[in-house]
């Protein structure tokens, strides 16, 4: 998963800052023959995952123009994509309805 995974990022060009969902995760991977099937997700590898050091996922907004982290949200859950609208609003969703 790295810093960042699938999930969109968002720019405001009124704020600025990039709102970027990131993830703190450490991988033990070991690479697999593997064939497809039908159904079934295609990773070619047994992954073992586990939490880096202090927050795991963190909403964080990054300013264009100094490359600096401006705030951050940290998050007991994963998320979406983030959504910055022209109101200075920024969306985004986490699993905590799940637990």
């Amino acid at each position: 998963m790295g810093g960042k995974d699938q999930q969109p990022s968002a720019y405001s060009p009124r704020t600025g800052l990039f709102y970027v969902a990131t993830n703190n995760m450490c991988m033990n991977y070991e690479g697999l023959e593997s064939s497809t099937r039908q159904g079934h997700h295609y990773v070619g590898a047994n992954v073992l995952m586990f939490p880096g050091r202090g927050a795991i996922w963190e909403l964080v907004a990054w300013d264009a123009t100094t490359g600096k982290q401006r705030w951050g949200i940290k998050e007991p859950q994963p998320w979406s994509g983030v959504l910055a609208t022209a109101g200075d609003v920024v969306f985004y969703g986490t699993l905590d309805w799940l637990v």
